[in-house]
């Protein structure tokens, strides 16, 4: 695994809706308090819904320039980046201007761009899904080489580039560069050829992970391409109490949850990713924000996740998902 080596990292993705800025870059300051290792900004627009109607949205790259600069230690990241709002090579700009804001520290999800509500508000063309995924494999192309490459030409279907400048480069050699996708038949060869890190992020059990594996797996090996290089990344938005009865008095209070249990039983739940290669969990921090859960898992179950996990690891990599 060559990026960032077999460390186990405890994420968060920071929601931009809902919050004032006050509100948002204190949650910022309180995540590298926790010490948790990256905090992802979102990449959408807006927010409207029946249930809670339209609510404030910070824009993504501008709001992690502001947080890389109050921070110093915790990762800043964008999960993702929706491919049909900016061509590749602005793109590649942003990231590169964004790790040298943050010394080294920004990380770069991609995707598709999938919310049809925001092509629509902003008078973005919204193309069938999967124009938008061959979209997205070109692009993700064309990323990786203006930060790796003195120049880029590229000549595609939907993005043509001529001897193309990115200047300066990245501090980060190389720059990690996350894919989102669940698809098994053109995501995950995206994933394949571009990605450093791996996020799936509807995975509810193991087992159901288990089938993404195996296609992530022989996409892997249609292109020659390691597994092991590749971070795996998953998000989890667990209900964490310190007793049942804890859990049990939350519970109508905390909305959207996927799993719950007590620390010991969080420390159970997610070394059994670890098993099947998972290096990176992603707590989902969504307006108004459960604080109790993500302070649990920082002090009670990341520590025993960080100790317990790289051995796990390493023994997991390259396994077929079925063992």
């Amino acid at each position: 695994m060559q990026v960032f080596g077999d460390a186990i990292r405890f994420n968060v993705q920071a929601t931009t809706s809902g919050w004032s800025y006050q509100e948002y870059r204190d949650n910022w300051l309180w995540f590298e308090e926790l010490g948790l290792d990256v905090a992802y900004a979102v990449d959408h627009f807006v927010s409207e819904s029946a249930a809670f109607g339209a609510r404030p949205v910070w824009e993504g790259p501008t709001i992690i320039t502001a947080m890389a600069t109050l921070t110093s230690r915790i990762r800043c990241g964008l999960m993702v980046a929706g491919n049909t709002y900016r061509n590749p090579g602005i793109l590649a700009k942003i990231a590169v201007t964004l790790d040298h804001v943050s010394g080294g520290r920004m990380e770069l999800g991609m995707g598709s761009g999938h919310t049809e509500l925001e092509h629509r508000m902003y008078d973005i063309p919204y193309y069938t899904q999967g124009k938008r995924l061959r979209m997205f494999a070109e692009s993700a192309k064309i990323v990786r080489s203006l930060l790796d490459n003195e120049r880029t030409t590229f000549d595609g279907e939907y993005y043509q580039f001529k001897d193309a400048l990115c200047e300066p480069k990245p501090l980060q050699r190389p720059f990690p560069l996350l894919v989102g996708g669940i698809g098994e038949q053109l995501s995950m060869r995206i994933v394949a050829e571009s990605a450093d890190i791996w996020n799936n992020w509807t995975s509810p059990n193991p087992e159901e992970y288990r089938q993404k594996l195996d296609a992530f797996l022989r996409h892997c090996g249609d292109v020659g391409r390691d597994p092991s290089d590749i971070r795996r990344s998953i998000h989890i938005k667990p209900l964490i109490g310190s007793t049942e009865s804890d859990i049990e008095a939350r519970v109508e209070t905390v909305r959207g949850f996927r799993s719950r249990g007590t620390p010991d039983q969080m420390v159970e739940d997610l070394l059994a990713y670890v098993k099947l290669g998972v290096s990176d969990f992603v707590f989902m921090f969504d307006y108004p924000g459960d604080r109790r859960s993500l302070e649990l898992l920082a002090k009670e179950v990341a520590p025993r996740v960080r100790a317990e996990g790289p051995a796990l690891l390493n023994r997991s990599m390259n396994l077929p998902a079925s063992t």
